[in-house]
């Protein structure tokens, strides 16, 4: 991703909770994107629970919000779920919180 502020480039852009490919060339795990950018609560929460729902325990999903309530929702609510925060990143006009699907 680019921290330019001019968006995401076609090759790193973020797509709706679908299953992204099971590993690259290179044997690496893809995380599931899930971009949630432009809506505003309760979606994103939405979207990160049937995106946990599709995918299998040790997986990482990335969310890119640009909703504050989220930034404050999305923490809460994995303590209820079956996920691990692992890391936020602020990307400027969003944020995108990296997620492990327990």
């Amino acid at each position: 991703m680019t921290s330019s502020g001019a968006g995401p480039s076609p090759a790193t852009a973020f797509l709706p909770a679908s299953t992204a490919p099971a590993s690259d060339a290179a044997g690496g795990m893809h995380a599931l994107l899930v971009d949630t950018r432009g809506t505003r609560c309760p979606t994103p929460l939405l979207r990160l629970r049937k995106a946990l729902r599709r995918c299998e325990p040790g997986r990482v999903l990335e969310l890119a919000a640009d909703d504050p309530a989220a930034f404050i929702d999305i923490p809460r609510a994995l303590a209820e779920l079956p996920a691990q925060l692992f890391a936020v990143r602020d990307e400027g006009a969003y944020r995108v919180f990296v997620i492990l699907r327990c």
